[in-house]
């Protein structure tokens, strides 16, 4: 692959109007400029809730270099995160601490000086101090070379970068929600905790909000007052959220996101407390709590929010038998775990970059693959044949009863004998609620309170169907709609293994 040419861009070196200026005005949210104050030897910036600074005053360099380098700095704080300013920080830190009494400027070092340096800093600090130095370069500045930054461009940064499919491989902490774990999050995030405080439920909205959006956490807590819409014809009510965009969309509008009607009211009700009200009236944001951050820089920092989600998290005692440990949550895991049901509902690559609002195409791309290449139904079928080990059989896919006479419409196993593969009845009332529009075997097992199994019946021979369905699946051709199926399938199959559990555990007749 032939190289970029790199060429001269001037920048405004310090001039009379940069030495006497007190700030700058960063514009990578153009409808929200932040300023950065540089009038003293320590810049500084808050941002995404937290003070950044950079402190030039302790560095052991030429007063050239150290001039060039604000002069870059300048240059990068105009239009990128203010968030820089650590970055910068780190790399002229790194600077300071090799730099040799012997060099006048960075015309005195040399090829195998930077291999020295590269090899001997994590990978971070690599791409910035190649980011610095050319931009050094480009400008002319204190004796950076072009032909240096040039080879500096084809050095591998990062030596191990995993691409994100592996991240999404089942990994037991970091890696996707197994179909259980998130029926087990999803059915504790959407009931009022016991003795839940003002706290503990706007953290746990928002991650309700985050399990439904799928937005990342530092764009809801920017949502405004005004932020939920509530739209009725008729007796229809929808609800919409307005997500602000962050990273490198951040300035483009907000977009209005549709919720469950759940969510709505809860965050409707969240909205209606008076805790919090005079925070919320002088931040005009919907949803906070007592933070210092939040006094101290207007903020909360994203950090905040993964630390309070995972406390609450944990409050639940949400127990997963894959890792034989407390459930681990955090903002991030639950948006791989969205993006890998979107993947397997056959959803495509572009809407799942949109949904999830990434600038690359390429994260979209992992999700996609890992469902195309069965990464992601391993574990259940592995679960399956283990006897459901990896499943926390607490009734998390079925929803109806255990019975020990059929009184209602009875529920038999497909392409079986009726007279012989009796599993249970529909108890729904037809005449409140109309006929039932689903699939008379595979819904009653999975999720449906109107199914009731019959205590006598072979539920085995039940699960004996279905695994014959999903061999036959397995062996078929792949693709969204093959894992669509197959993810179908064995939440049947964990339902019917929660029938058998309980009729086993529980012998006492109906009553």
């Amino acid at each position: 692959m032939a190289r970029a040419k790199l060429t001269k861009k001037p920048i405004d070196r310090l001039g009379e109007e940069s030495e006497n200026a007190e700030t700058i005005l960063n514009y990578f949210d153009p409808q929200n400029p932040v300023e950065i104050r540089i009038a003293t030897d320590v810049w500084e910036a808050t941002y995404d809730g937290v003070c950044h600074r950079l402190g030039w005053q302790t560095l052991k360099l030429p007063e050239d270099v150290i001039s060039s380098l604000k002069a870059v700095a300048r240059e990068r704080l105009k239009t990128n995160a203010p968030s820089d300013l650590k970055e910068i920080r780190l790399a002229v830190t790194i600077l300071s601490d090799v730099w040799k009494s012997s060099w006048v400027d960075f015309g005195d070092v040399g090829v195998d000086n930077w291999y020295e340096i590269w090899s001997t800093v994590r990978p971070s600090a690599r791409v910035f101090l190649r980011s610095i130095y050319t931009q050094l370069a480009e400008a002319d500045l204190s004796g950076a070379d072009l032909f240096i930054a040039d080879e500096l461009a084809q050095w591998k940064a990062r030596n191990n970068v995993r691409h994100l499919g592996y991240v999404l491989d089942w990994h037991p902490v970091r890696g996707a929600l197994t179909t259980s774990e998130c029926e087990l999050l999803r059915r504790a995030i959407t009931c009022t905790k016991e003795r839940e405080t003002d706290e503990d439920k706007c953290v746990r909205v928002l991650t309700w909000t985050v399990i439904e959006t799928l937005k990342r956490p530092r764009q809801l807590l920017l949502v405004s007052l005004d932020g939920l819409k509530q739209i009725t014809d008729g007796n229809n009510t929808e609800y919409f959220l307005t997500v602000p965009k962050v990273k490198r969309q951040r300035g483009e509008d907000a977009e209005w996101w549709p919720i469950s009607k759940e969510l709505g009211s809860a965050i409707s009700d969240l909205k209606q407390k008076p805790a919090f009200a005079n925070l919320r009236s002088a931040h005009n944001r919907l949803f906070l709590w007592n933070s210092e951050a939040l006094s101290k820089n207007g903020e909360i920092p994203s950090w905040e929010v993964r630390y309070k989600v995972a406390q609450l998290i944990r409050s639940y005692e949400i127990y997963s038998e894959r890792t034989k440990d407390w459930l681990h949550v955090t903002p991030n895991r639950i948006r791989h775990t969205g993006a890998t049901t979107l993947a397997m509902q056959g959803v495509s690559r572009n809407m799942i970059q949109y949904i999830l609002e990434h600038s690359s195409p390429q994260s979209a791309n992992a999700y996609v693959d890992a469902v195309g290449s069965n990464l992601l139904s391993a574990i259940d079928r592995a679960d399956r044949k283990m006897g459901n080990i990896f499943a926390e059989l607490s009734k998390c896919f079925f929803k109806g009863r255990i019975v020990t006479n059929i009184v209602s419409r009875p529920i038999h196993i497909p392409q079986l004998t009726p007279g012989l593969a009796l599993v249970g009845g529909c108890g729904r009332d037809e005449r409140k609620e109309g006929i039932c529009p689903k699939h008379p075997f595979f819904a009653c097992y999975n999720g449906c309170s109107n199914f009731l199994a019959w205590k006598a019946a072979d539920h085995k021979a039940a699960q004996r169907f279905i695994e014959n369905r999903l061999d036959t699946w397995n062996a078929a051709a792949g693709g969204p709609a093959k894992s669509k199926t197959i993810q179908e399938y064995e939440r049947t199959h964990k339902a019917i293994s929660e029938v058998i559990k309980e009729i086993a555990e529980d012998d006492r007749p109906e009553s």
